[in-house]
């Protein structure tokens, strides 16, 4: 068959366009589900996201729908769980379907990426049992029940690795736990994940790199 777009392979299928509508094909080209979407994701955990009508739901990979297209929008799904909009909030649902967390973040949690070119989210997916959640202007965490683990109260933060996460606080950033705890302290006007055992940072004038203590082990000049 003939494509008119086409993206990688995950989970041992690619989402292929033909003319308006998504189906998947397997490595060797053959249609497994055809192409019947408005939209699809590529498969995470066993799921796809697709659309139909203006509507999301997920397909699994025969390409049964599973969860029905009945949501505004929908996350991949990730540690299990999906985000999805209803009513202009934000809940998480398992890979049945069911709610794990009802919806209660609103919608309006949302910013424009000038350099990604399209809008994100400051709800996050689950990592490492954590999701990061936006409230009035701050940043904090939730764990699958849904409660706050680490209360809002930072100007931005990434995602959980290897049990840490950055996070700034008054223009400074550090490093906490999933207690909430400082691991760094927040002294520095940049800071990048570990590698290795390392992590690139800047303190007013002072490039280098930290240990896993905050110590910085190596100093670059400008």
């Amino acid at each position: 068959p003939t494509f008119d777009f086409a993206f990688n392979f995950k989970e041992g299928l690619a989402s292929v366009k033909v003319d308006t509508k998504w189906g998947f094909i397997d490595t060797k080209g053959n249609w497994v589900i055809y192409p019947i979407f408005d939209s699809v994701s590529d498969f995470s955990e066993g799921l796809a996201r697709v659309e139909i009508n203006n509507k999301w739901g997920f397909i699994d990979t025969k390409g049964t729908v599973v969860i029905n297209p009945i949501f505004k929008d929908v996350l991949d799904f990730s540690e299990g769980l999906s985000r999805v909009e209803v009513d202009n909030k934000w809940g998480f649902i398992d890979t049945k379907g069911n709610w794990v967390i009802y919806p209660k973040f609103s919608v309006s949690d949302i910013y424009y990426d000038s350099s990604s070119n399209k809008n994100n989210y400051y709800t996050s997916y689950f990592l490492e049992g954590l999701a990061k959640i936006r409230l009035n202007e701050k940043y904090g965490f939730i764990d699958k029940t849904g409660n706050f683990v680490i209360q809002p109260i930072f100007d931005s933060v990434t995602s959980f690795k290897n049990g840490l996460c950055r996070v700034m606080i008054n223009n400074k950033w550090g490093y906490i736990d999933k207690k909430g705890n400082w691991v760094i302290q927040p002294i520095f006007d940049k800071i990048d994940e570990f590698q290795n055992g390392l992590a690139a940072v800047k303190i007013n004038d002072i490039h280098g790199y930290i240990d896993i203590k905050g110590n910085i082990v190596i100093k670059v000049k400008d």
